[in-house]
Parts: structure tokens; C-alpha cells; sequence
């Protein structure tokens, strides 16, 4: 296995010599005591995500610098930079996990003016690390009544993975109100969007992960109404399926992004 590049930071601020920083504990995994898939209710107007119980770990190291005054001012530092917002935190240039900060302490033992001990507790989004880099597997020409059945590229992850679906209509003429599903077909799980239109080269997107679905570019395109459950990719290859009303007519491409996401730092 190749080596991994060191990357200590939570979003631009970085846990390192810079900021007089160490990092000396580091998570082992992300507790998970629940399912976190969103899931829709009712008429689709309200989205409802399960959240998971108890996703939370802690970091810890030391603070150095030149006297108390430095001291102080790098537990500041820190504290002001875990503290501002959710953001993602990494270990290793290549996996990363977005959270916020839960808890903060730090201790300046006496007797020790140039060094300090801190910890953190944060709360992660999700229940796994995720890589920064975006896959992005694009299907155009689906032409025709359809349904179609689409191999997306392969997912390199060992956790599975929320995908975010873009629907866009490559016909020359507006359509609708239509109904379209979109199906995982190792999970057997299908989301239906009913009663949308679009203009031609107008798309909706479908996020899986964060439970909604996005505007299109001109008119708003919003569904009507919602049915079935969002879903998730495995690891390895995905086969999903995109059926749609609109008949021979119907010009469609498809565009799945999604960030491969592992159990272990």
C-alpha cells in the first residue's frame, strides 16, 4: 500500500507545528448505534432522516509555545477554529469526516508555562470517513420509453455511500407533468418523483444523502409529490434503474456523483 500524506487539520485551520499543535489520540471509528438513512413520509412534504445515536469521538494532544501569553493565545486559536462551525476533519489527505465540535477542554499543568493538554469531542454527519476527491459517472442518450438500466462506475469505498442524482431533460421541447423513478437495483429500493416538469435542458437533482431533492436550472423543478425510500450505493459496482412516463419521446441523461466512503481512518 502506498504511503498516505499527513494532512492534521479541521477545515483550513491545521492541527500542526504551525499553530503550535500536536495530535496524539486519534479515533479508531466513528460509533454507530443506528440506521442514518433518510426516508420519506407522508405525501413526500416532509422528509424525516433517522439519526444515528451516539456519532461522536474524541482527538487530544498538546499546545507548545514560547510562555503563557503564546499558550493562551494558541488555546484560543484552537478552540476558535473547532468551535465556528461543522466543517471536515482529517487525518490523512485521502479520507476526512464532517462534524462538529461537541466538547472542549484543556488542562496547563503547573509548574509547565510552556505546554499544554487539550481534548475534543465532535459529533460527525455521518458514520464514516469519506474521501475528498468526487466520482462522478455520467449517462447520456437515454433515449426512448425505456425503463433503463445503468452500470455506474465503480465505487471504491467500503461503506456505503449517499449519491446525488441529476435528471436533466436533453429533449428540444419542455415535458411534463411526468413521473420519474429512480431504483437501486442490489437494494431493491426505489425513489418516484411525480408531477415534475421540465423545460428543455432543465435538470432536477435527487440527494440521496441529505434527504431532498434540488431545483433545476429556469423554473423551480419540483416534484409534486415524493414516494419510496432515498438509497444508498454499495461498495463496488452499482446498477440503478430510471424509469419515466413520457414515452418514445423522452431524451433524458443521467449524471450520479458521490464521494467513496470507508469504516476506518
Amino acid at each position: 500500500m502506498a504511503a498516505r500524506t499527513l494532512q492534521q487539520r479541521f477545515g483550513s485551520f491545521v492541527l500542526g507545528a504551525v499553530n503550535g499543535i500536536t495530535v496524539e489520540q486519534w479515533p479508531s471509528r466513528i460509533q454507530l448505534q443506528a440506521d442514518t438513512q433518510p426516508r420519506v413520509q407522508g405525501d413526500g412534504s416532509v422528509l424525516v432522516r433517522r439519526r444515528a445515536i451516539g456519532q461522536q469521538f474524541s482527538i487530544a494532544g498538546g499546545i507548545i509555545g514560547v510562555d503563557t501569553g503564546e499558550i493562551r493565545d494558541r488555546i484560543d486559536a484552537l478552540y476558535s477554529a473547532l468551535v465556528a462551525s461543522e466543517d471536515y476533519l482529517s487525518l490523512y489527505a485521502d479520507r476526512r469526516v464532517r462534524c462538529a465540535l461537541s466538547d472542549f477542554r484543556y488542562e496547563r499543568p503547573p509548574g509547565t508555562p510552556t505546554a499544554a493538554k487539550w481534548s475534543a469531542t465532535f459529533l460527525a454527519r455521518w458514520p464514516y470517513w469519506e474521501s475528498p476527491t468526487v466520482v462522478q459517472s455520467t449517462h447520456t442518450a437515454l433515449t426512448g420509453v425505456g425503463p433503463f438500466t445503468i452500470a455506474l462506475a465503480s465505487n471504491s469505498g467500503t461503506a456505503p455511500t449517499w449519491p446525488i442524482i441529476r435528471i436533466t431533460n436533453k429533449a428540444a421541447v419542455s415535458i411534463g407533468p411526468i413521473v420519474l423513478s429512480v431504483s437501486s437495483v442490489i437494494s431493491t429500493k426505489t425513489l418516484q418523483l411525480g408531477g415534475l416538469s421540465l423545460i428543455s435542458g432543465q435538470q432536477v437533482f435527487v440527494d440521496m444523502r441529505e434527504g431532498r431533492v434540488g431545483d433545476g436550472i429556469g423554473t423551480p423543478a419540483r416534484p409534486s409529490f415524493l414516494d419510496g425510500t432515498f438509497w444508498s450505493l454499495a461498495n463496488g459496482v452499482n446498477t440503478i434503474e430510471l424509469a419515466h412516463n413520457i414515452g418514445a419521446s423522452a431524451s433524458l441523461e443521467l449524471v450520479a456523483t458521490w464521494y467513496p466512503a470507508f469504516w476506518t481512518l
